[in-house]
């Protein structure tokens, strides 16, 4: 085929990227895998099917008619084209060479069904698995699309043998026999496309070996995931005026050591349909991730897991991203009732040239604006805040290498709360490297994006959860932050309030007890000003 046909397939799958990629609404709700599938047969009709597609190819208009300069081609492309229309269009310029060479070579009862062959071969071979794969739907590219090409393959090189044999040898006198030099040229294009075959067979089983060898995912049941949770606690031991915090087994045995209770859950979002597709990750994240939940749990919120990733990689829509085995997304509760998700926020974008962050690839400044007519808050104030601490500073502290959402002023909070009393790596400074709080407004208004890095780091030491512990008694001392951070959520209903104040009588009992909820983090207006005087 030659450079030509290299570049006219590049141009092809970039414009199948370019479709793929740009959000839309119709292609979304291919999210599920047989969806997908289903869409996926009727682009690529008739390439995916083997009898259909050995039925088109040995016709003599299927593929012919549809491309520029075929026998019956349409005047206007379809509305809605499937793969083979932008197949026969990107390769016209190679089709038409193809077409004019057999169109001299052979006589004219033979032209049209060699060439309807030789086209549809060469379509079926250019089917793009990895652009399938990377920009459409990874688990419907490797778990069915890759095997039923490589059935429709294994069918195709039937057809060209058989396409052969009856060139070669008609079925009626009417038709008559090939000349000499049409049946070496036939031999010729025979092998030519076998060849062919061969080689889109040997990329198919790259394929499969590729995605195979990605290190193995996995995913856990909510039952399951809570269990894992439980099994590793949190403790206090040691003598009462040098108390030493741990995860995992006390510093020290004795009868004083005491295990923080869970007060919190682990939920999982949707039914198994979507477990089946969306909750695989590699064991190392999962690690990560229990950390982060046993630490919202454990200050008594409940986390409810909207969506991970699949078990191969590729694209894993509606999500750009969530295809590394590494993101988790997550929604929670203010209250440890269920019913008590936090509000969606404003959606926000950015202004370029004033604020905080920056965009590392254009190199300017931005500062985050909501978006016109959207009254929705732009940040989580009163409990919804509080639960919002907890949770931004759990990834911090659990290992997260980013975590990306909208609320701008909580997040700097969290994280400069954490820089005063853990790590002074923590605080929300631009041009941070590690667990990186992300601003960003268009797609994390209504839940947080985690992603845990490889290695992770996590800042889980004895020595941190004892200053942590330290400050968590102080913290629920202080009307500051009872009278602010337990008022209910604006408008809350009569039911809503109850259980606001049932959960701040439990939090405060707990507190007396010596097992306070050990997030948030959080300092008084008045001692934030006391440690920037010392600096000072």
């Amino acid at each position: 085929m030659g450079g030509a046909f290299t570049t006219e397939a590049t141009t092809l799958y970039l414009s199948l990227k370019g479709i793929w990629e740009v959000p839309d609404a119709a292609l979304d709700k291919h999210k599920e895998v047989d969806d997908a599938v289903t869409h996926l047969d009727n682009f690529f009709t008739p390439l995916l099917d083997p009898s259909h597609f050995d039925l088109a190819v040995r016709s003599s208009q299927v593929f012919l008619r549809r491309y520029p300069g075929g026998s019956a081609v349409a005047s206007q492309p379809p509305s809605d084209p499937t793969y083979i229309d932008h197949a026969l269009r990107a390769f016209t310029n190679t089709l038409k060479e193809l077409d004019e060479a057999l169109a001299e070579s052979f006589s004219a009862p033979y032209t049209s069904r060699l060439t309807n062959l030789v086209t549809g071969i060469v379509v079926l071979c250019s089917v793009p698995v990895w652009a399938v794969y990377h920009h459409f739907h990874g688990t419907a590219a490797y778990a069915v699309v890759s095997h039923q090409l490589a059935s429709v393959l294994a069918i195709a090189r039937t057809s060209v043998r058989t396409m052969y044999t009856e060139l070669v040898r008609p079925r009626s006198t009417s038709e008559g026999n090939l000349s000499p030099s049409e049946e070496y040229l036939l031999t010729v294009v025979d092998d030519a496309l076998y060849s062919m075959i061969s080689a889109r067979l040997g990329y198919l089983a790259q394929f499969e070996r590729k995605t195979s060898a990605l290190p193995s995912r996995i995913r856990f049941a909510a039952e399951t995931l809570n269990n894992r949770i439980r099994a590793t606690a949190f403790w206090v031991s040691g003598p009462s005026d040098e108390p030493f915090v741990t995860l995992g087994k006390p510093a020290r045995s004795g009868p004083e050591a005491k295990a923080f209770p869970y007060h919190g859950v682990v939920l999982h979002e949707g039914g198994e349909r979507l477990h089946a597709r969306s909750f695989f990750a590699l064991p190392g994240a999962w690690a990560v991730f229990e950390d982060f939940c046993r630490l919202v749990c454990q200050a008594g919120f409940t986390v409810t897991v909207t969506a991970v990733g699949n078990s191969n990689g590729g694209r894993h829509p509606p999500h750009s991203t969530h295809r590394s085995g590494l993101e988790f997304d997550v929604d929670w509760t203010f209250t440890s009732d269920p019913k008590d998700r936090v509000r969606n926020l404003a959606r926000r974008r950015k202004k370029y040239g004033t604020g905080i962050f920056r965009d590392v690839e254009r190199g300017q400044y931005f500062s985050l604006e909501e978006l016109p007519g959207d009254t929705t808050p732009p940040t989580h104030i009163y409990i919804e805040a509080l639960s919002a601490l907890v949770v931004f500073q759990a990834a911090a502290l659990s290992g997260l290498r980013r975590y990306l959402y909208v609320d701008v002023t909580n997040m700097i909070l969290a994280a400069d709360y954490l820089g005063w009393v853990v790590d002074r790596g923590l605080f929300a400074e631009v041009g941070r490297k590690a667990n990186v709080p992300v601003a960003e407004g268009m797609g994390h208004f209504n839940h947080l994006h985690g992603e845990v890095p490889s290695p992770a780091v996590s800042r889980l030491s004895g020595d941190a959860l004892t200053r942590i512990f330290r400050q968590a008694l102080v913290r629920d001392g202080n009307d500051e932050f009872s009278s602010y951070y337990f008022r209910p959520p604006v408008d809350a209903s009569p039911a809503v309030i109850a259980r606001v104040l049932q959960f701040t009588e439990r939090w405060m009992q707990r507190s007396a007890a010596g097992l306070p909820a050990l997030l948030p983090v959080w300092l008084s207006a008045e001692e934030v000003s006391r440690r920037l005087g010392l600096e000072g």
